[in-house]
């Protein structure tokens, strides 16, 4: 039924606040016209509409409740009476179907926030019914917008896309409508197609209500089209968007723009490292959430706390959050594409934590419902996970496979952000692949990704993923033999680490540093596999102080028994009896001296004297040849053991036993005499064992 709104001063200025996004003088206007006009739908709707932006959703239900009251109490007769006392008023020049309207936000509501799906089905039918009595282009328009967020909100997303555009057609005469569903189209089309399309649609809606002066509505897209920038690489404009809707979003009383707006700010200092301050803004948002009430939200900024306990090294605080997310993701209530999105993310803070099992079971999950739906947007981010699953459990090959499928979706979507990560992820496990092979083919592959990662960084801030890229760079400055390019650039990345606040880069830079000032320019690529493995142990956060306890020893057999002949630490006369007896030992339990077996041993517990307390001995034995010994015997056949010393906290995170004698026997064999015993030997073994260590 059409009426027109009054013509009441209140009323137009309570419309000029709502615009504004000032909804709290807004419902003051609209209640003193309400003193005068008691029974006014147009009064119950824009109240409605301002606590539904307010996050007031139950006063919002009420009044637009209200509205169906009214028409479900008003007889023909005096409906038409309320027609003529209407005047005319330029926000509806045609009049609209005032309680069609109420009944499409009464449905999302229910849909969505409040979840009363015996009352949705009950409003729909009414609604369907409408439909199928009504030729009105405008009517038969807003019920399709209202059937293409329903399909939304089900992740029913190339079913919306297409209801949207049918709807566009008859709603195109209508500016304020034609921008709400440029506004959904740019929300799917972000979801399905690719950013930059989304980011189009969003841009037409923006310029509607720039011109219709609906303000509110403005801030929203701001927000959205922020947090696209970011995806796409734009720091800088996303940055400033996502300010803007902050600033605006707290003059304003809608609650769930102030939760967005925190939200994103803490995925833009997220994205750039900065981890108390993300963590700040998730927080506070959380704090709306849940006064609102919206499980959504709350489950994605909980699986982004997740993340960032898991990037400070906090494991128990990440299983506790990770566990929380769950709960919220178990419960109703989603948009389809967050939902996945958060299951990825959640799932990705507790690689190495929670058991492969479960994680594999959720990341199918989220694939499932990504294929389902059609989201492909969510595909790169997909692949990246899966492949960092594969990583975990050694599988190179297949890790490789997904990195470049990830790789590619990314680039066609242009999603730049997420494909800088991939990029890092994918140069880490090529230089792994050389550390374990010393194929020159992985380093050139390595070098050629790394060139355009750097190409494509040119126009990025600073970001952990920046200062990873420096890391490596500086890495292949060393290869090159050029130690004072690596130096300024580890210098450089350590002063920006440091002026971010981006501590866990810091460290590793730190690190990094140390290892590479003790290389000379000149030396030979085989001596610089301390750094490689520092870079492409980076994804398993081996904590600095735990890594410097990680010490070796070469012991080889000769005519005075098991001695040792190369180690980390200098041999010392009041070390050396110790080593002897540590020889004897390992000499002992490993069966050396009756059957040459060659093998991994242990956990052996260490001698406190020799490698400080609460450390173990993982033993390698090999079969050997000591060319320069004077007995015959020896010079035919010896055997030394390599014994890697480690704390005791470290045992957890390392591969089965089996895994390691796989890698180390492999890595030993073109290993036959005691010349190529060498300090690089010993230094390679440890940095693979480093590289093994899987989030302590």
């Amino acid at each position: 039924m059409r009426l027109l709104p009054p013509l009441d001063e209140n009323f137009k200025i309570g419309v000029k606040y709502q615009r504004l996004g000032l909804f709290d003088e807004a419902i003051l206007k609209f209640s003193e016209t309400l003193k005068e006009i008691i029974h006014e739908p147009f009064l119950f709707y824009h109240i409605g509409e301002c606590n539904l932006r307010k996050g007031c959703y139950t006063d919002a239900e009420n009044f637009f409740i209200k509205v169906q009251e009214y028409f479900e109490s008003t007889s023909f007769d005096e409906v038409e009476i309320n027609i003529k006392r209407q005047r005319m008023h330029n926000l509806y020049p045609n009049g609209v179907n005032i309680l069609l309207m109420a009944q499409i936000e009464l449905s999302i509501l229910y849909s969505s926030v409040l979840v009363k799906f015996d009352k949705k089905e009950k409003i729909i039918k009414s609604i369907q019914s409408n439909k199928e009595n009504s030729s009105d282009n405008f009517d038969q328009g807003i019920i399709l917008l209202l059937e293409a967020k329903i399909a939304k909100d089900d992740g029913e997303y190339v079913l919306a896309k297409d209801i949207a555009e049918n709807c566009l057609k008859l709603l195109m005469e209508f500016p304020l409508w034609c921008a709400k569903i440029y506004k959904l189209l740019g929300e799917i089309s972000w979801r399905i197609d690719n950013l930059e399309l989304g980011k189009t649609y969003l841009e037409k809606s923006r310029s509607l209500f720039e011109q219709l002066e609906e303000f509110e509505s403005i801030g929203m897209i701001n927000l959205d089209i922020g947090l696209i920038n970011l995806e796409q690489g734009f720091y800088l404009e996303g940055s400033k968007s996502l300010l803007a809707s902050r600033d605006f979003a707290n003059k304003t009383g809608n609650v769930r723009f102030q939760g967005l707006s925190l939200t994103n700010l803490g995925n833009f200092k997220y994205m750039m490292g900065e981890y108390e301050a993300a963590k700040q803004y998730y927080t506070e948002a959380e704090v709306i959430w849940k006064i609102i009430g919206d499980i959504g939200q709350l489950g994605y900024v909980t699986s982004k706390l997740t993340a960032i306990s898991k990037a400070l090294g906090k494991e128990e605080d990440t299983l506790s959050l990770f566990r929380n997310c769950l709960s919220y993701l178990n419960q109703s209530g989603w948009d389809f594409s967050d939902w996945a999105n958060t299951m990825l993310t959640a799932v990705n803070s507790v690689i190495g934590i929670e058991t492969i099992e479960n994680i594999e079971k959720f990341i199918v999950k989220a694939k499932n419902l990504i294929d389902k739906k059609q989201i492909s947007n969510l595909d790169p981010y997909y692949f990246m996970i899966k492949a960092n699953v594969e990583l975990f459990k050694a599988n190179r090959g297949e890790a490789k496979l997904l990195l470049k499928q990830a790789e590619v979706t990314a680039n066609e979507k242009n999603q730049i952000a997420l494909l800088r990560k991939i990029l890092l992820i994918h140069i880490e496990t090529l230089l792994e692949e050389y550390l374990l092979s010393y194929d020159e083919k992985f380093l050139t592959e390595a070098t050629d990704i790394m060139k355009i990662s750097i190409k494509m960084s040119m126009h990025l801030p600073v970001d952990p993923e920046y200062l990873r890229l420096l890391a490596i760079e500086a890495h292949f400055a060393i290869v090159d033999g050029d130690i004072e390019k690596s130096k300024s650039l580890l210098e450089t990345a350590e002063e920006l680490a440091e002026e971010k606040g981006i501590f866990q880069e810091k460290k590793r830079i730190e690190l990094i540093k140390e290892y590479a000032s003790k290389i000379e320019k000149g030396k030979e690529k085989s001596k610089i596999e301390s750094v490689i493995s520092v870079i492409s142990s980076t994804r398993y956060n081996l904590d600095i102080d735990l890594a410097e306890k990680i010490q070796g020893v070469i012991y080889l057999m000769g005519e005075k028994g098991m001695v040792p002949i190369v180690a980390s630490e200098d041999i010392t006369s009041e070390k050396e009896v110790y080593h002897i007896q540590n020889g004897a030992m390992l000499s002992f339990l490993t069966g050396q001296g009756h059957s040459y077996n060659e093998g991994v041993y242990g956990p052996i517990p260490a001698i406190g004297a020799l490698f400080g307390a609460d450390q173990f001995l993982l033993a390698i034995t090999k079969s050997i040849k000591d060319e320069t010994s004077p007995d015959p015997r020896f010079q035919e056949r010896s055997y030394c053991v390599i014994a890697i010393s480690y704390p005791k906290s470290v045992e957890k995170g390392l591969p089965h036993r089996s895994d390691l004698e796989e890698i180390f026997i492999e890595v030993l064999r073109p290993i036959e005499t005691k010349k190529q015993l060498t300090e690089e030997l010993l230094e390679k073994i440890l940095t693979i064992f480093k590289s093994k260590i899987k989030q302590i």
